[in-house]
């Protein structure tokens, strides 16, 4: 893994209404949390993800229309809301059990379905980060070795040729995935659309991931720059733009997820663009 990418290493929610990287930032921030981090969004502007409370423990979260909701899996000692919602409501997410394992969850209408690959081992034994319209989720087992694709209660397991590492980091309606994948130290995103791959490297970046993609087909990820600094980027009809957040501490940024027309990353200083 390219150090300077840190993918998981977030701590802020950054929100921006223009994938294109115009617009207006604004900061999202959980009342009363030290952290807080933005994963998921949907056409209407609904966001999910996580933060951490003053007690140092971290909960899933939703955000509507200026309402927080908290997700907190039963029995669970940390969870995260990483995907969604969808048009019907649905959330994916992760929690730590008591052995202090990740696994996958759905919340669904209420009620919560906790999911692994079948057979995944690890500490991070199951990650689900994205789902789409059509229910599908997306996400990687074995502490990140494979990305998986869930769809209609049944797993595929998602590896580009010759990687060490495949991550499967978001998917739009038309069931096109995107993540990143290392081959030789080197990190590069992908989007895997009709069962072919096409890799994403951001020119002259020391690595490169793909976390969002919507259903014009723009995506959005992070980049290593040559400082050694995490960016956030937007690529669209073939054109890359860096993401600038402002009043980041050192620029660092990671574009998370992207709807129709709006995007959301996660920083080291909480904004929300709209």
């Amino acid at each position: 893994m390219v150090a300077a990418l840190a993918p998981w290493a977030v701590v802020a929610a950054v929100y921006a209404q223009a994938p294109t990287g115009d617009g207006i930032y604004t900061s999202i921030d959980y009342p009363g949390a030290i952290a807080t981090v933005g994963r998921g969004i949907n056409p209407d502007g609904t966001i999910a993800g996580w933060y951490v409370s003053a007690d140092h423990k971290v909960h899933g979260y939703t955000l509507e229309n200026r309402v927080y909701t908290t997700i907190n899996v039963p029995g669970a000692i940390a969870t995260t809301t990483d995907g969604g919602p969808n048009p019907q409501g649905d959330v994916v997410g992760n929690y730590t059990d008591s052995q202090h394992k990740t696994h996958g969850y759905l919340l669904r209408g209420g009620v919560f379905t906790m999911f692994d690959f079948p057979g995944a081992f690890g500490t991070n034994v199951t990650t689900a980060r994205y789902i789409n319209a059509r229910g599908d989720v997306v996400g990687f087992y074995n502490d990140a070795s494979h990305g998986f694709l869930l769809s209609g209660g049944a797993f595929t397991s998602i590896d580009f040729p010759g990687a060490s590492v495949t991550v499967a980091g978001g998917i739009n309606s038309e069931n096109e995935i995107v993540g990143y994948y290392v081959i030789a130290g080197k990190t590069h995103g992908f989007v895997l659309s009709g069962g072919a791959f096409t890799t994403i490297d951001v020119p002259s970046a020391l690595g490169t991931v793909t976390w969002g993609i919507n259903a014009p087909g723009t995506v959005v990820g992070g980049y290593g720059d040559s400082k050694g600094i995490s960016q956030a980027y937007s690529l669209r009809h073939g054109e890359f733009k860096t993401l600038v957040v402002p009043g980041s501490l050192s620029g660092a940024a990671f574009g998370k997820a992207i709807s129709s027309d709006k995007a959301i990353s996660s920083d080291n200083t909480p904004t929300l663009m709209a």
